[in-house]
């Protein structure tokens, strides 16, 4: 949930990006100057969280730290393996 949740969560509760995220994403994670952090942390009154589906994963923590090039699905470490008929193939 860090990779879509906390993506846009946490510059608003904390004023940066999740560690684990800024870790793995590297030099590809937008960073905040100090006066936009302070702008964005706590500008936000009220989160609401609309939850239509449950997706299955698998850990690729290891492959992931094996790829050269990575991209949202490899950052978030894990491999959607539920067969729901939404999701594309």
């Amino acid at each position: 949930m860090i990779s879509t949740l906390g993506w846009f969560t946490s510059p608003l509760i904390f004023g940066d990006y999740p560690v684990t995220m800024k870790r793995r994403v590297e030099a590809r994670m937008p960073t905040f100057t100090m006066q936009q952090s302070k702008q964005v942390k706590g500008a936000i009154d009220f989160i609401g969280l609309n939850h239509y589906n449950t997706k299955s994963v698998k850990d690729l923590l290891g492959a992931f730290l094996e790829r050269d090039l990575r991209d949202f699905t490899t950052d978030s470490g894990a491999e959607i393996v539920c067969k729901c008929p939404m999701m594309p193939k």
